[in-house]
């Protein structure tokens, strides 16, 4: 009791003497933690950095330092055709996480569900991005002509604890951790996975998770760019690209 009346006194006196009144709330987004405002494009990569921060550090647990971990293989370990004109793929990844700690690899099953298109097109597809839990979301995008892709990070299917343990001095917690699966799943798809359309990834949120997906990419550090990005969620838009 006394060390809380003790603390309220305190808070009384930065008051009184700077003007400083404590808030729970993070700024708006284009304020800056200093309280001047952000006023042109140049300005806000010193922001995002900022915000970044701010959500690791009050929200979502730190993000592992180490660059994305290298894609070690994937292997297709099922094909089969679902419907008329389209085929569903499963494809076993491999990730080095070597650099972390204790776990030197983590692998998972990501599926593919995509139209069939003609012998030699090159055409692309927007891609739909979803959990497990909403496998169903993933089969309405194929048939409108999305490539669907549901991977492992929900309740039904969860490989975010291996890579947590990969990271043991990263704290993000499973929110981001999941959010990581994500990410990486992404990047094999960027990479390694023809028909793609790269300026079209469709996320989905999660129901007891919303936004989380909204933190799973980020260009910086693979020197790729999203340029549309579309997401269904109560968290602005804004954080998709804050962290990897």
């Amino acid at each position: 009791m006394l060390g809380a009346v003790a603390m309220a006194a305190a808070v009384v006196l930065v008051v009184a003497v700077s003007g400083f009144v404590p808030s729970p709330y993070l700024n708006p987004l284009l304020i800056f933690q200093n309280g001047s405002v952000v006023t042109s494009g140049a300005e806000w990569p010193a922001r995002r950095v900022e915000v970044s921060t701010l959500v690791q550090s009050t929200l979502l647990g730190t993000m592992p330092d180490n660059p994305p971990p290298t894609l070690n293989s994937h292997q297709v370990i099922n094909r089969t055709s679902a419907g008329d004109g389209v085929v569903c793929t499963f494809v076993e990844l491999v990730f080095d996480t070597s650099g972390g700690g204790p776990v030197p690899t983590v692998s998972l099953t990501v599926e593919i569900l995509e139209p069939v298109d003609p012998p030699g097109s090159k055409a692309t597809r927007p891609v739909f991005m979803t959990q497990w839990n909403h496998r169903q979301w993933a089969v309405y995008a194929v048939s409108r002509g999305y490539i669907g892709v549901v991977y492992p990070a929900s309740d039904a299917k969860d490989v975010a604890p291996l890579f947590q343990k990969a990271y043991p001095k990263a704290s993000f917690a499973l929110i981001a951790a999941r959010a990581y699966v994500a990410s990486r799943c992404l990047d094999f798809l960027l990479t390694c996975w023809s028909g793609v359309d790269p300026t079209q990834i469709a996320v989905s949120e999660w129901q007891a998770e919303p936004g989380v997906c909204s933190t799973r990419y980020t260009s910086d550090r693979s020197g790729r760019q999203l340029s549309r990005l579309a997401y269904r969620g109560p968290l602005p838009l804004y954080l998709v690209k804050l962290l990897r």
